[in-house]
């Protein structure tokens, strides 16, 4: 149950998560960072001017720089827009999960 013991997950605030996968982090590895509160997208789109040649993925040994995530991410929405899938509407991963499973 998240790890907390005896709870629906529905009932759990977020102070009451055993977060056990932070005795799994790296030393130096901080348990909280801050973040600006904004879309994930206006992040990844400043992030790929300022850094555009910077690795932002790194994962089993393909290397995806932030110019091209963002190349990425623009190109998955552009192709949902098409399908008619409409900004804001939660129907993204759901669109995604449902057409490549």
């Amino acid at each position: 149950m998240l790890g907390v013991e005896g709870k629906n997950i529905v009932d759990v605030n977020g102070d009451e998560i055993n977060k056990i996968w932070l005795k799994h982090y790296d030393k130096g590895v901080r348990e909280h960072i801050d973040y600006p509160e904004e879309p994930l997208f206006v992040s990844l789109e400043s992030s790929a001017k300022k850094y555009p040649q910077k690795v932002a993925i790194d994962f089993l040994g393909r290397k995806i720089s932030y110019k091209e995530l963002n190349e990425m991410g623009d190109r998955v929405s552009n192709f949902l827009i098409n399908e008619g899938v409409e900004k804001m509407t939660g129907l993204y991963w759901f669109y995604l999960i449902r057409h490549t499973t």
